[in-house]
């Protein structure tokens, strides 16, 4: 009834059990970790979590290790979320990629901001598949990781890249399409 708030300094976490029921027959069921927060950013406040101001002092990831790439486990996500929080770093930009979803697990338990970004960078291509893979790219991010407190932005836009203005647009409405209207959202 009073749940105690997702923050930077408290990453409080739940679990949110869900369950579909047709009648009484479940058809479906899960379960999910969740933090419950507000994010408001703004010219004259600045980042508000929960109501208040908040600095983030950060830095960016690549997930590429020599000979295993993105193969890493998941301990070796948590231990990196973990050096990166204890060198007093608050947010994390996940560079040109969504982070594998350990690192963003760790991220909700140890209190760090992400900065999600979808795959992609230098490059940009006219073909309507390009288009729609990168759209789809959009979608599937933000469903992935929706619900975990850490996710701070969404950069839906390719890094280094220069489409027109009008597709960048498109970028941006479906993401917020996918958000489907709530609040503190923002790429």
């Amino acid at each position: 009834k009073e749940p105690q708030l997702w923050h930077p300094d408290h990453p409080n976490l739940y679990q949110l059990h869900s369950i579909i029921l047709n009648g009484k027959t479940i058809l479906d069921e899960r379960t999910t970790r969740i933090g419950i927060r507000s994010f408001e950013i703004s010219k004259e406040k600045g980042l508000l979590i929960n109501g208040e101001q908040y600095r983030v002092t950060g830095t960016n990831r690549h997930q590429n290790y020599p000979y295993i790439g993105n193969a890493l486990p998941d301990n070796a996500n948590y231990r990196d979320a973990w050096l990166i929080r204890n060198a007093g770093m608050t947010g994390v930009r996940s560079g040109h990629y969504p982070q594998d979803k350990s690192f963003i697990d760790a991220a909700d338990e140890l209190g760090l901001l992400i900065v999600n970004c979808i795959p992609g960078w230098q490059f940009f291509n006219k073909n309507p598949k390009f288009e729609e893979n990168v759209m789809r790219d959009i979608r599937n991010m933000i469903r992935r990781d929706r619900n975990h407190p850490s996710v701070l932005l969404w950069e839906v836009s390719l890094n280094e890249t220069y489409p027109s203005a009008d597709f960048r647009c498109r970028q941006a409405a479906v993401a917020r399409e996918e958000w489907q209207g709530r609040s503190g959202f923002y790429t």
